[in-house]
């Protein structure tokens, strides 16, 4: 398969990714709001380090660009590889 067909390919698996990712977004991200109203409300007090609860609120966005990242990764590897 030429780099062309091997970009292509990267790019329709992205796509899929995405379209998974579409469908299940809205529980990861009522996952984090759960599981960060948990850690808030209880009397542990993690709340109080910096950063902890930011993390899983970010965790849906992070979700969402790690396909985006991997696959430009991919297709720069894809690029610069000789061809032998």
């Amino acid at each position: 398969m030429n780099k062309l067909g091997q970009v292509a390919l990267v790019v329709f698996i992205m796509g899929v990714l995405y379209l998974i990712l579409l469908a299940v977004m809205p529980v990861v991200s009522d996952m984090s709001i759960a599981a960060n109203t948990t850690i808030t409300d209880s009397g542990v007090d993690v709340a109080a380090m910096p950063g902890s609860t930011g993390i899983l609120l970010s965790a849906p966005w992070i979700l969402w660009f790690m396909p985006a990242v991997i696959g430009m990764i991919v297709i720069v590897v894809i690029l610069k590889r000789q061809d032998t």
